[in-house]
């Protein structure tokens, strides 16, 4: 409000004027009072808590050149040696069973029609992974997206050694997505990716809104302590290059 973040500011009382209720705050870098209608506190909150959609996409192209210049991690191609077998992958949801015992309780036994989600689908290992665990079933589909078009042309590549016909590639931001796109989904993983967003929350309600009613999310994000090392070799690295233009 005139550059005063209420976040920032002191309440010091709330009076009538009127029929209009005022807060009194005090603004600590100016060190004046301000006045405010009350009806307008909750319009400035938002402006303050909800960062601009310039702000969210100038992040997003940060994170989209970094990933299109440094693809991660690293491709080798001995990671699809034995292609179109099985690829020996890393995946948290390895197994139909383990899907079927945490999500449904043991419950479900078919799994024709599933539609899955990797957003932030990188270079499509997890996208080769579900192929290969739903391979027995009919009309299942795998859509994957991601910024770098460098990730998706690598995942593109390796999608065709392994002879998969149910996987759809698309680049894009998962903020863009909409339920008329691609349906709805049974099941969205999204590993390593909210926390590179201007507003994670955004990006989790962006997932929510083409989740089924009935569907799931395997979410990950960065954790303060299992990311010890990282962080402050991060901070190293900055004043390492202190005089360095991050734009170059």
């Amino acid at each position: 409000y005139n550059g005063l973040r209420i976040s920032l500011a002191y309440k010091l009382q709330i009076y009538k004027k009127g029929t209009i209720n005022y807060y009194q705050f005090l603004d600590n870098k100016k060190k004046q009072v301000i006045q405010i209608k009350s009806n307008e506190i909750e319009k400035i909150k938002k402006e303050n808590d909800e960062p601009s959609n310039n702000k969210i996409r100038t992040v997003e192209k940060k994170v989209k050149s970094m990933y299109t210049e440094y693809t991660y991690p690293k491709y080798y191609e001995s990671w699809d040696n034995n292609s179109p077998v099985h690829p020996n992958l890393f995946g948290y949801i390895s197994s139909i069973d383990i899907l079927n015992h945490y999500i449904y309780k043991g419950n479900r036994e078919n799994y024709d029609n599933y539609n899955v989600l990797v957003a932030g689908c990188g270079l499509g290992s997890m996208c080769i992974q579900y192929s290969m665990l739903f391979k027995k079933y009919n009309n299942v589909t795998i859509v994957g997206i991601d910024l770098s078009e460098t990730s998706l042309n690598i995942a593109r590549n390796r999608i065709k050694k392994y002879n998969l016909n149910n996987v759809k590639l698309i680049e894009m931001s998962l903020l863009d997505l909409k339920p008329e796109m691609f349906g709805e989904f049974d099941l969205i993983t999204c590993l390593g990716v909210l926390h590179h967003l201007e507003s994670p929350e955004l990006g989790l309600q962006a997932l929510k809104n083409v989740l089924k009613e009935d569907g799931c999310m395997h979410i990950m994000v960065y954790g303060k302590y299992g990311r010890t090392g990282v962080y402050q070799m991060q901070d190293l690295m900055k004043l390492v290059n202190r005089n360095v233009n991050e734009n170059n």
